[in-house]
């Protein structure tokens, strides 16, 4: 009797090749970025008395109500000061007076802030500017996802945003069970094996692959998305797979939806990449 491979022993779970036929694998490195802390600066252009002043930094509000001689330099003094005394803003962020300029810096490197002001429509606060974009630190890869092209041509990444371009679907190390850590993958907080930022991944371009399914079982025909944004953590995954196209996914080149393993919630994907 023939033996099986290590393919077909292994078959079923995320991340394993689907059969012995051709597969086309290569090994890039998951990029490992230097997280950055994101400022934003608000200037306070003009002053109204008696006037409610508000910054909202990720759900978080501060407040200022100008007096009846207000200026611009009491207005970003007044708002430093409302910033230092709320302890959740304060935690979230650093507060600094620049006359006439606010301005609000993540305590955390890699934190994204979403600043918006109030003035009472009076104009005084100007928008919000990112003078120092933020740049998140990598994101562990698990296995039977989706990577996209890195910052330079010899690396991968998760996808974060739309527009991402797809380099292949990330494959489980068939060497060893699964509930293991690798040579090249160790586990993430839940005890799941992931590659690490700065390891080598095992990519598959082209060949079947075991993917979970995000959504709707897929059927012969169906298009192929894998998801670059989530609105919802507790059913979507970057980098899954779905038939859905919400405007948070993009379409998977030369994607093609092979059959759905029966009671898993998983299905086999074919790629052909260049």
């Amino acid at each position: 009797m023939a033996q099986l491979s290590v393919d077909e022993l292994n078959e079923g779970q995320a991340g394993d090749v689907f059969d012995t036929g051709f597969n086309d694998t290569v090994s890039p490195v998951l990029e490992n970025r230097t997280p950055v802390k994101q400022v934003s600066t608000i200037t306070v252009g003009a002053a109204t008395n008696d006037t409610l002043y508000e910054i909202l930094v990720n759900g978080i509000v501060i407040q200022f109500t100008s007096d009846a001689s207000a200026t611009e330099t009491e207005i970003a003094a007044g708002l430093k000061a409302a910033a230092d005394a709320e302890p959740f803003f304060d935690a979230l962020v650093d507060t600094v007076d620049a006359d006439p300029d606010v301005v609000i810096t993540a305590k955390v490197a890699g934190t994204a802030l979403t600043v918006t002001v109030t003035d009472a429509g009076t104009g005084d606060l100007g928008s919000p500017a990112a003078t120092t974009a933020n740049v998140s630190a990598s994101l562990d890869l698990g296995f039977g996802l989706a990577a996209i092209e890195g910052a330079t041509f010899d690396t991968i990444t998760v996808p974060e945003a739309t527009g991402g371009v797809f380099k292949g679907i990330s494959r489980k190390n068939l060497s060893i069970p699964q509930e293991n850590a690798t040579p090249d993958a160790t586990l993430n907080a839940t005890g799941i094996p992931v590659y690490k930022p700065g390891d080598p991944v095992s990519l598959l371009k082209r060949g079947r692959i075991v993917v979970d399914i995000e959504g709707t079982d897929p059927v012969p025909g169906d298009a192929v998305f894998f998801r670059q944004t989530i609105s919802n953590a507790a059913t979507q995954a970057l980098g899954a797979f779905t038939t859905v196209d919400d405007g948070e996914t993009d379409a998977v080149p030369t994607g093609v939806w092979v059959e759905v393993l029966p009671n898993s919630g998983r299905a086999v994907l074919e790629i052909n990449l260049p």
